[in-house]
C-alpha cells in the first residue's frame, strides 16, 4: 500500500504544477524550508521529473510534474488545475508567493 503524501510533498507538487519547471532552490525559497528530501521522494515516486537546468552558472536542476502526477490527481492536463482565483481567501497570499518566485526566476 502506498503511503500518503506529506503536507510538504503536496506543497512542493503544487508549486511545481503551477510554476514548473522549478528548481530546488526556488522551492526552498518559496516554502521557507529545504526541499532536497521532499523533491527526492517525489522523483522516486514518479510524481516529479527532471526538466533541464537553470541557465546560470550554478545550473540547478529544474523539476516538473509528470503524467503520473496528472493521473494520480485526476487531471487531464495541468490546464485542468483550479485557477488561483477559485481558491477563496488564500488566493491572494498564494498568488503573491508564486509571483515572487516567478519574478525572481526572471531576474
Amino acid at each position: 500500500m502506498e503511503r500518503a503524501l506529506s503536507q510538504a510533498a503536496l506543497e512542493t507538487l503544487a508549486v511545481a504544477a503551477y510554476l514548473g519547471p522549478v528548481s530546488r532552490p526556488e522551492l526552498a525559497r518559496l516554502r521557507g524550508v529545504a526541499a532536497e528530501t521532499v523533491v527526492a521522494g517525489l522523483v522516486e515516486r514518479g510524481l516529479l521529473t527532471e526538466a533541464g537546468r537553470e541557465p546560470d552558472a550554478g545550473g540547478a536542476v529544474r523539476y516538473r510534474t509528470t503524467d503520473l502526477f496528472e493521473r494520480v490527481f485526476g487531471l487531464e492536463s495541468l490546464s485542468a488545475l483550479p485557477r488561483l482565483d477559485d481558491l477563496g481567501d488564500e488566493a491572494e497570499s498564494i498568488r503573491g508567493r508564486l509571483e515572487e518566485v516567478a519574478a525572481y526566476r526572471g531576474a
